[in-house]
């Protein structure tokens, strides 16, 4: 069994370290209290373009991964309706009343 988990140890010690994904290009990068990052970025998927929003947090090495579970992708044909809503929502907060 001791042979067993040190050749097991030996090879998750050999995998390379994995690339953090392509942030696409960053639209939007900002910080956020706990030390994540909210990001919004332009981005293509087999020729299909679409915009994220994604809450990214800091991994080993400098390097930054998004978290799971909180990420929202929108579609092109999409944005219009986002932008609208993201106006009113300005207002709201602001509260502006037409």
């Amino acid at each position: 069994m001791a042979r067993a988990r040190a050749a097991a140890a030996g090879l998750r010690s050999a995998s390379p370290p994995r690339e953090p994904p392509d942030p696409g290009e960053l639209l939007a990068d900002l910080p956020r209290a706990d030390g994540t990052r909210l990001r919004v970025a332009w981005r293509e998927y087999e020729g299909h373009p679409f915009v994220t929003f994604a809450v990214w947090e800091p991994g080993t090495g400098g390097a930054w991964w998004p978290v799971k579970g909180k990420q929202l992708t929108v579609k092109r044909g999409e944005l219009g309706g986002v932008l609208e809503a993201l106006i009113l929502a300005c207002e709201k907060a602001s509260g502006w009343t037409p």
